[in-house]
This record gives C-alpha cells, sequence and structure tokens, in this order.
C-alpha cells in the first residue's frame, strides 16, 4: 500500500483495505512484527527492501502481469504468486519460486513456513530468482531481442 505525500491518489477500495489490515494486524497482536512504511524511493530505497526479505508475496486474486515480481526476483527475493497472477507465467514452481492457489490459505501458509524453515531450498529458489531475471529478462538482453527495423529511429 503506498499511501505517502499523495494521498488524494489512494482510492477509496485502498483506503478500506489498509484499514482492514491495521485492524487484522491490532486483533492478531502483530504489531510488533508488521510495519507499515507507506511508499518508499523506487529507485534507492526499494532494493534494499526486496534485498533484506525474506520472501515477496504477491497474492492477487486478479493481477495482468506484476513488475514487482521481477524487481523482487532481481534482487534474489524469493516469490510466492497467486495461480491466477500474471507473474505466474515466468515462475517454475519450486524452482525460482512458488505458485499457490491463494484461496486456499492452509496451503499458502505450507508454502511459506516450508521456504522459512528450510535454509537449502530458500537459498536455491533465491538464486534461481535472481539468476532468471538476470538471464531473461535484463534491459540488454531485451534491447538486442528487438527487431533491427525497431532500433532505428526516424533521426538515425
Amino acid at each position: 500500500m503506498g499511501g505517502g505525500e499523495n494521498e488524494e491518489a489512494i482510492s477509496l477500495e485502498e483506503k478500506a483495505a489498509e484499514i482492514q489490515i491495521k485492524k487484522r494486524i491490532e486483533e492478531n497482536k502483530l504489531s510488533d512484527h508488521v510495519t507499515m512504511i507507506g511508499q518508499v524511493p523506487h529507485d534507492t530505497i526499494l532494493p534494499a527492501y526486496y534485498r533484506n526479505s525474506d520472501l515477496f508475496i504477491l497474492a492477487s486474486r486478479y493481477e495482468p502481469f506484476g513488475l514487482t515480481t521481477m524487481e523482487a526476483m532481481a534482487c534474489g527475493t524469493i516469490p510466492i504468486v497467486s495461480s491466477v497472477a500474471g507473474s505466474r507465467e515466468i515462475i517454475v514452481d519450486g524452482l525460482n519460486g512458488f505458485i499457490v492457489d491463494t484461496h486456499d490459505r492452509k496451503a499458502l501458509a505450507k508454502t511459506i513456513a516450508t521456504v522459512l524453515t528450510d535454509t537449502k531450498l530458500n537459498k536455491k529458489v533465491a538464486d534461481n530468482a535472481a539468476f532468471t531475471i538476470k538471464e531473461h529478462y535484463s534491459w540488454d538482453k531485451n534491447c538486442r531481442e528487438i527487431p533491427c527495423s525497431l532500433q532505428k529511429t526516424p533521426l538515425n
């Protein structure tokens, strides 16, 4: 949840979701373990948050394609994505991330617990996540694959 400087840009649904999340945090006595940080500078601070996170969870019920998943993977953070999220297209389940049915809360919880407790699996998947982005989705690679006719502009 973004928040931050431009509060008018937040939809009513986002505001309601944030209130509900904060309420659940308090109800479950998780205030000492959860911090709502709001919006952070994308180019400087966000990569540090990804690198210092154990997991990136995109439990959307609808998501065309989440660039946030690729950002997390590039930083070596293990992604757990919804089976309906567009991010599942780049995840090989159990190799460079995990795909779960987020309607099945027990399966999601089990995946989270497994990844957090199995250090060997954690290291393998984190390394594979970063490798996937470096090898298949880097700017250099994508630019090389653009056909020559598209690379030339009228000014060339």
